[in-house]
């Protein structure tokens, strides 16, 4: 079982393996988004993408 299918299972969902994304990619990804991020980003959720999530 590959680290998605197990993450996956856990979360209890059932997606299909396309819908996921390397441990790779989303490590990228959150590191991406640390270095872009500004004084003013304190505060807010940014999703994976770089959009901004309201709460």
């Amino acid at each position: 079982m590959s680290l998605q299918d197990s993450m996956r299972a856990r979360a209890g969902l059932s997606m299909p393996a396309a819908a996921t994304i390397s441990t790779e990619e989303s490590v990228a990804g959150i590191m991406a988004r640390l270095d872009g991020l500004k004084d003013e980003d304190s505060g807010k959720f940014i999703s994976y993408e770089g959009r901004e999530i309201p709460w």
